[in-house]
């Protein structure tokens, strides 16, 4: 076996590991649910990734750029409890401007904080989540807020307006990755995330300024998270404590999943897309067989984990 092939095969593996799960959970579902060919239910399947998928997304530039934030779910839930106590005294479209903001906010903090420090990106971040966890549940008063059904109409009335039967939070997902997956492709921001997540040192000594692109990555991780706020809201129609933990566990398993290496530098938003749809389906296939939904984070996680273990063998075999 040539070393060519011994790095082709796991990176093949990890390349098609995605698309075989949506095919496995589409062929069950077709099976086991009266009406999957509807419209309404594809469509359907869209609306249900939207959270995990502006997450993912979010998750996706970071981990290219070698600075993957584990802040970003804590940090939905204080852009999501932010904008229910907006949204409650001054309307839906403040709320979800400010959960918007929040997002952004915070994630330019985390950015200046990793890159002051220069210490591990997760591990700083991590230390931030429980912070901003802390923080949420303050806001909340340590219980769930509930929205009026006025108000979460009109926060679900801010996302673009779905064409049936595809809802409003599915086109915000589609259209923040199509947005992000052109930057990274065609532009020099994404030339810099690329350079910086493949050899952060190198890219230093090339004079890219490391620590703007791990300000701009997690900044745009940040927004993301308050995207995925209003989305959350406008379905859930309240704020609870820890309301992004597990969509944030989804969203990475969702981006190891669709091949985008945690280690940095290699990777694509339509991936992610793909390993957000695997997780989904995940869900939606275990519910339809009557599974618990406790088996799903199982399941993925360990789909995620030899997704990353087939990424770390391509690696070490480059």
């Amino acid at each position: 076996m040539t070393a060519a092939t011994a790095y082709a095969r796991p990176r093949a593996l990890r390349n098609a590991l995605a698309a075989a799960v949506v095919v496995a959970c589409l062929a069950v579902l077709a099976v086991q649910v009266s009406g999957f060919f509807s419209a309404a239910y594809l469509g359907g399947i869209l609306g249900a990734a939207a959270v995990v998928g502006l997450l993912a997304a979010g998750a996706t530039v970071c981990a290219m750029a070698g600075s993957l934030d584990l802040s970003a779910p804590a940090a939905m839930t204080v852009a999501a409890a932010a904008g229910a106590l907006v949204a409650q005294s001054a309307g839906g479209v403040l709320g979800a401007v400010t959960a918007l903001a929040v997002g952004l906010a915070l994630g330019v903090v985390s950015g200046l904080v990793v890159a002051s420090v220069r210490a591990s990106t997760v591990v700083v971040s991590l230390l931030l989540a429980v912070v901003y966890e802390s923080g949420a549940s303050a806001l909340l008063g340590g219980a769930p807020l509930d929205l009026a059904p006025a108000i979460r109409s009109a926060l679900s009335g801010v996302l673009p307006s779905g064409a049936a039967p595809v809802s409003g939070a599915a086109l915000l997902m589609l259209a923040v990755m199509t947005i992000l997956g052109l930057l990274l492709w065609r532009s020099g921001f994404g030339r810099r995330v690329l350079a910086v997540g493949g050899h952060r040192e190198a890219a230093r000594l090339g004079g890219i300024r490391v620590g703007r692109v791990q300000v701009a990555a997690l900044a745009v991780n940040g927004a993301c998270a308050g995207l995925a706020a209003v989305v959350a809201l406008g379905d859930a129609g309240a704020a609870t404590p820890g309301m992004g933990a597990s969509a944030g566990v989804l969203a990475l398993a969702a981006v190891a999943l669709g091949g985008t290496s945690l280690l940095g530098g290699r990777g694509a938003m339509w991936r992610t897309l793909l390993g957000t749809l695997a997780v989904t389906l995940c869900g939606m296939t275990c519910s339809a067989l009557g599974g618990s939904m406790a088996l799903v984070p199982l399941v993925v996680g360990a789909l995620a984990v030899l997704a990353v273990g087939l990424d770390a063998r391509a690696s070490a075999r480059r």
